[in-house]
């Protein structure tokens, strides 16, 4: 029994094509060359066959991956050897092929995205004949009537343009963008930069006022340069909405909780960076959200306990050199009225101390960032970057699923085969 439904392959058009023997017509946005070398081959039959090919003429559809450029190439040099008159139809996106009372409709398939179906259950076409050929046949201009489409010839100036648009910007090979597509909506880069929640401890230069330090454990933080007094500050207690337990958190506890959101979720490449798996990213991301309330509850226990190390830094400065300031003010306080007087003396000191701590602790808002990038065509190409990020998620135990959509060698070859059209008669 003949199948209504099928699977348009080049085997399948190209047998169409050969069976023909008093009406041929094809009407696509572009052709394979093995479909291209069976239409050449029929355009020696004219005067005693009808033939008809309407094709579109941009570029676009090449880059597309609906046919070879090289394609069109042959059919024109056959048509003009034979004076063929070769049709052009804009922005055709159907493919028909009538042999004879036989018509095939189908979908052209990109293979850019994919390499077609080659399997009956997965059809792309459907056959019909009788009346429904006669009337397709008519509006392509294959049979008497009122033509629809293809009414203007494909004029050489047209192809040459699109030539030209081609060789500055070719195709590139179907196989890759097939895989590249895959790999896109797969995979991805991802970069996680942490910032700012370090306590940023810098030795500053003592100023000339502070000087002859008296107090040992000033002296052990001065040797003409100052440091503040954080041997107090050490882990500090948080605690998350939505959790119970209290987190003792450090610089080193963020360290190891952004490594092990990273390892558990991103796969390192050398030289590269690291990737995810789409799949992953909802789950990656509630780890990255609860990973920044972290960084900032722990940036806000941490602030809260250096501003306690603050006023005792003040009170050991103001001790220290008050009496010194008393006897013998700094210059910047002679020069003004009023400059020995003990309370502008001991307001100097403490804003001189401000500022030294001010200078000594840094206080930038954290920020955690998290950046997407996609896979380009040049990754692909790339076979050792192909080799490490398989070796890393084979590693990693990702199901082999998704290592064979991700890594398959197949489906670079055009289709062949499919529907037997040798049962139709």
């Amino acid at each position: 029994m003949t199948r209504t439904f099928v699977t348009a392959t080049d085997g399948g058009l190209i047998n169409m094509i050969k069976r023909a023997r008093t009406r041929l017509a094809l009407i696509a946005p572009a052709i394979t060359t093995p479909v291209a070398q069976a239409l050449a081959a029929r355009i020696s039959d004219l005067p005693a066959l009808s033939l008809t090919i309407i094709l579109d003429a941009d570029a676009e559809v090449y880059r597309i991956g609906y046919g070879d450029p090289e394609a069109l190439e042959i059919i024109r040099k056959a048509s003009k050897e034979l004076m063929f008159d070769l049709r052009e139809q804009p922005g055709v996106r159907i493919g028909v092929v009538i042999s004879d009372d036989r018509t095939m409709v189908y979908a052209p398939v990109s293979r850019n995205v994919e390499a077609g179906s080659t399997t009956d259950e997965k059809p792309n076409a459907i056959m019909l004949d009788g009346a429904a050929t006669e009337n397709l046949a008519v509006a392509a201009g294959a049979s008497e009537g009122e033509t629809e489409i293809g009414v203007t010839g494909m004029e050489p100036e047209r192809v040459a343009q699109m030539q030209a648009d081609l060789a500055a910007n070719p195709p590139k090979p179907f196989d890759l963008t097939r895989r590249l597509t895959v790999f896109t909506s797969a995979v991805e880069f991802v970069d996680l930069k942490v910032s700012n929640y370090k306590l940023s401890k810098r030795r500053v230069p003592l100023p000339q006022e502070f000087v002859g330090v008296g107090d040992e454990t000033l002296k052990q933080r001065i040797s003409s340069q100052i440091r503040a007094p954080f041997d107090g500050i050490g882990t500090q207690k948080i605690k998350l909405e939505g959790e119970d337990a209290e987190l003792l958190v450090d610089e080193a506890f963020i360290e190891k909780e952004r490594k092990d959101i990273e390892d558990t979720f991103t796969y390192v490449l050398p030289k590269k960076g690291r990737v995810i798996l789409k799949r992953d990213r909802v789950d990656f991301d509630k780890q990255i959200t609860r990973f920044k309330q972290i960084v900032m509850k722990y940036r806000d226990a941490l602030k809260s306990s250096v501003e306690s190390e603050r006023e005792g830094f003040r009170q050991q400065m103001l001790s220290e050199f008050s009496e010194r300031w008393n006897a013998n003010p700094p210059n910047f306080l002679k020069r003004r009225s009023g400059g020995n007087d003990p309370d502008r003396i001991k307001g100097a000191i403490l804003d001189r101390a401000d500022e030294l701590f001010k200078r000594i602790v840094s206080f930038a808002p954290p920020e955690v960032d998290l950046n997407y990038k996609g896979i380009v065509i040049g990754d692909i190409e790339d076979a050792e970057f192909r080799a490490i990020l398989r070796a890393a998620m084979v590693k990693a135990r990702v199901d082999n699923a998704t290592l064979d959509r991700l890594f398959q060698s197949g489906d670079a070859a055009a289709a062949q085969g499919g529907f037997d059209f040798s049962r139709y008669r």
